[in-house]
């Protein structure tokens, strides 16, 4: 079954596609490009210790979606974001099969606040005072930079991720007293990298 993707675009907003389409049976692009309509910037403060902040960019793609029954999209990053320095923190993000809004994505990119000392000459006092230097505290951050760079970056028009058709089951959730047992059981974190046996031995 092939399925159907209904799509809705705002205005101004770019259709979605694939570089290399499905020909004749042999597999093209897995993901759909979507491009930026719009771009919003805010800044995200370090928190208390830290001298990392972030620019968080939210993308508005300006596509709607309506996947056929059984099927739901998948919204992830692009491999030209591996040569950047932007994470997406929810990749893979999961539209709904029921969701009708214009699909984001939201990115971060980290931006330096640099605290330091640094001397400052007093005011002119007539030299009625000595030219002591007073040292403070003084903070230089490159959030405008960051933010500049990360507008442009991601101007209108840009590839700023993939949509992916994947299958979407209905399923239920049972209660019960237990679990079928498995040769892994309980076992997590790295349990399976060959460092372990069943037995723990």
């Amino acid at each position: 079954m092939i399925p159907t993707i209904k799509i809705m675009l705002d205005d101004g907003a770019f259709m979605p596609a694939k570089a290399h389409e499905w020909d004749h049976g042999i597999p093209g692009d897995a993901g759909y490009d979507v491009k930026v309509l719009s771009v919003e910037t805010t800044r995200i403060d370090p928190i208390a210790g830290s001298h990392i902040g972030w620019v968080r960019v939210k993308i508005d793609t300006g596509v709607h979606v309506e996947p056929t029954r059984g099927f739901r999209i998948m919204a992830v990053p692009n491999s030209r974001v591996t040569k950047t320095g932007f994470s997406l923190p929810n990749s893979p993000g999961t539209i709904d099969a029921n969701y009708r809004g214009s699909i984001k994505f939201v990115y971060l990119y980290p931006f330096n606040v640099w605290k330091g000392i640094e001397e400052v000459m007093p005011q002119h006092t007539g030299g009625l005072l000595p030219a002591i230097p007073r040292r403070v505290v003084v903070e230089k951050s490159d959030y405008e930079n960051v933010k500049s760079y990360a507008e442009s970056f991601w101007a209108p028009g840009t590839v700023c991720g993939q949509l992916i058709v994947v299958p979407d089951y209905d399923s239920r959730l049972e209660v019960v007293e237990s679990l079928s047992e498995t040769s892994r059981g309980d076992g997590g974190f790295g349990s399976t990298d060959g460092k372990e046996t069943v037995d723990g031995k």
